[in-house]
């Protein structure tokens, strides 16, 4: 998370998918705050990141286009 604050801080255009093993409302409310476009609880499912990966290059070149789908 300290990554994305700093990135955020800097005006890089890059934002981060989260992955953890701690899934509670605080880790949730954090990646948000920090600006994380997606946040998955292990074990992650395939297809589910790569379009989240996908999007969120898409986010960061600054084109605009729906969440992912999936889950």
């Amino acid at each position: 998370m300290t990554l994305q604050h700093e990135l955020k801080k800097a005006g890089s255009p890059l934002r981060l998918i989260f992955v953890t093993a701690q899934d509670t409302e605080e880790t949730r409310a954090e990646a948000i705050r920090a600006g994380g476009v997606a946040l998955f609880v292990q074990p992650v499912d395939d297809q589910a990141l790569l379009d989240a990966i996908q999007w969120t290059l898409t986010l960061s070149s600054g084109r605009s286009e729906g969440a992912p789908s999936g889950g």
